[in-house]
C-alpha cells in the first residue's frame, strides 16, 4: 500500500508540472510587445500608447531611455502614440501597423528630436 501511495503522488505531482509547463508554453509570445526609445535630448511625459481594448501609460521616459509595453488588444488594432515631447505640447501619432488578439511579435517606436516619430514592427497575426 505504502508504494502505490508514492506512485500516486508522484504521478499527481509529474501532471500538475506537466499542466504547468504547457500553460507556460500556450501563453508565452502572446500579445504584442511595443518599446518606445526616447531619443530625444530631453524627457517624453505623459506617454500613452492607446489600442483597440486598451491603453498603457507612463509618466516619463527620459532621454536615452527605453520602455517595453505588453499590448493584448481585444480586436483589429494599430497604435497611437500620445505623449508631452521636445515642442512642450501633447503631441499624437498614428502608428500605420495591422495587429488583432492572439497576434504576437514587436514594434519598436523610436522618438526622435523634434518629436518625429519613426517605428519598425516584427508582427506576426494569426
Amino acid at each position: 500500500m505504502l508504494i502505490s501511495h508514492k506512485v500516486g503522488r508522484s504521478t499527481l505531482l509529474a501532471t500538475v508540472l506537466t499542466s504547468l509547463l504547457i500553460g507556460c508554453a500556450l501563453h508565452s509570445g502572446e500579445g504584442i510587445k511595443v518599446r518606445i526609445e526616447n531619443n530625444t535630448s530631453i524627457t517624453l511625459t505623459n506617454v500613452e500608447l492607446v489600442f483597440t481594448g486598451g491603453m498603457v501609460t507612463t509618466s516619463a521616459i527620459t532621454p536615452g531611455e527605453r520602455k517595453v509595453f505588453d499590448v493584448k488588444p481585444t480586436g483589429e488594432s494599430h497604435l497611437v502614440l500620445r505623449f508631452v515631447g521636445p515642442t512642450g505640447q501633447k503631441q499624437e501619432t498614428t502608428v500605420n501597423v495591422y495587429f488583432e488578439n492572439g497576434s504576437r511579435g514587436t514594434v519598436t517606436l523610436t522618438i526622435d528630436n523634434g518629436g518625429v516619430v519613426n517605428w519598425k514592427d516584427e508582427l506576426r497575426v494569426r
